[in-house]
């Protein structure tokens, strides 16, 4: 991806992730999710809705068993976000 402003902040990369969820433009989603960060700013809440929306991707894509794993993640790093 050409757009660096998603590897700066975790912020970003999860609002462009949602954008692209609700567009069923879910490969993109996933390209989005999966780039690394420069800084290491995350917490627990942000990693957790990253999992979240990683779920919802792969659960519109009939990958159920990216989805589990992908919810379970969600769960254990933050039980309250879902």
């Amino acid at each position: 991806m050409q757009y660096k402003l998603l590897t700066h902040n975790i912020s970003f990369q999860l609002l462009a992730a949602r954008a692209l969820l609700l567009n069923k433009q879910n490969e993109q989603c996933l390209a989005i999710l999966e780039m690394q960060l420069d800084n290491s700013y995350c917490n627990k809440k942000m990693e957790s809705c990253r999992a979240f929306i990683k779920a919802q991707c792969f659960e519109s894509q009939d990958n159920k068993l990216m989805a589990i794993e992908s919810y379970q993640e969600c769960i254990q790093k933050d039980p309250t976000n879902v």
